[in-house]
């Protein structure tokens, strides 16, 4: 009969969302690097359907740490591959010039577009704030102040301990 705050976060599959959240944000990228590194089609298969599975359940506990995590890490991705994919190879295609031309003009290209990018800030601001829990309102700048606020404290208590680790308790502050 208790519905804790995080109730409306697919739980039943976990007592905890954020905890689901966490196994996803570890086993996402590795089924990503099954994926790539795999030869048995099949295998890879098999990867793809876990990789696709375990973002869906991430999204479901609706963690906005999960969502930075999976964000960062396909960029992270997606930046390695481009490199390993210019830095290898014997033979220079049509393609591989055309990634190093965007490359080498990236800087100037996001200059001459930042006019644009500025006049629809709030669109995608919009957007960003729709995939966070409280869709950027009230409860996401209370669950943002209260973050800020623990680490805030954690950090001092940290400082003022010398870091011997005093862990959660009764002398830590509650807002």
């Amino acid at each position: 009969g208790v519905n804790p705050w995080f109730w409306d976060r697919f739980t039943g599959w976990s007592d905890n969302p954020n905890q689901l959240a966490l196994y996803c944000a570890m086993f996402g990228p590795l089924a990503l690097h099954l994926a790539i590194t795999t030869s048995n089609p099949l295998a890879r298969l098999y990867a793809l359907a876990s990789l696709v599975l375990t973002i869906y359940v991430g999204r479901l506990t609706k963690s906005d740490t999960y969502l930075l995590t999976i964000v960062l890490t396909g960029l992270i991705f997606i930046g390695l591959r481009v490199r390993t994919w210019l830095t290898t190879g014997k033979k220079v295609g049509i393609a591989r010039q055309v990634v190093l031309l965007l490359m080498v003009g990236l800087l100037p290209l996001a200059i001459s577009v930042s006019p644009y990018v500025l006049a629809e800030t709030t669109t995608v601001e919009n957007f960003a704030k729709s995939l966070t829990k409280g869709e950027g309102g009230e409860a996401t700048a209370e669950t943002a102040s209260l973050r800020i606020n623990l680490w805030d404290d954690a950090l001092q208590k940290g400082l003022e301990s010398a870091s011997l680790g005093l862990g959660p308790g009764p002398h830590a502050d509650r807002s």
